[in-house]
């Protein structure tokens, strides 16, 4: 069914294709999920793309800057290195009470971030390349 969330989210995705046909490609090799239990606008696992409804508070150029930081995610296979750094250090992180997949998550935005000009970022990525309001 297409939701007016999915539809808004269509025009990011071919405001993308015109910008970057490669990070498209990422993109469009994953199942495209709405959801309104995640607590980020956009996310992905690797396997799906998942965004919230309030997508629709974006502007397309918004959108599709967090569409690029999505595909980003997965060119840099960070939910295969998540999966493997959180195995090898599973003693570490227990003994230490940390939030491991909170931690990875802020680790890769910020890395992700920096990649990207300032004024390309859309408010809701902003704060996470500087690392401020972080939790």
């Amino acid at each position: 069914m297409q939701t007016e969330a999915r539809n808004h989210l269509s025009k990011g995705l071919m405001n993308l294709i015109r910008k970057t046909p490669f990070y498209t490609s990422l993109i469009l090799k994953h199942k495209i999920i709405e959801s309104d239990k995640i607590n980020a606008i956009m996310a992905t696992n690797g396997v799906n793309l998942i965004f919230h409804p309030s997508v629709l508070d974006l502007k397309v150029r918004e959108m599709t800057e967090i569409l690029k930081h999505e595909a980003m995610h997965i060119a840099n296979k960070h939910h295969i290195r998540m999966k493997i750094l959180e195995k090898r250090y599973k003693t570490q992180i227990k003994e230490n009470n940390i939030d491991f997949r909170m931690t990875f998550n802020i680790a890769a935005d910020l890395a992700i971030n920096s990649t990207i000009p300032e004024q390309e970022l859309p408010k809701e990525l902003l704060l996470m390349k500087f690392g401020a309001n972080l939790l």
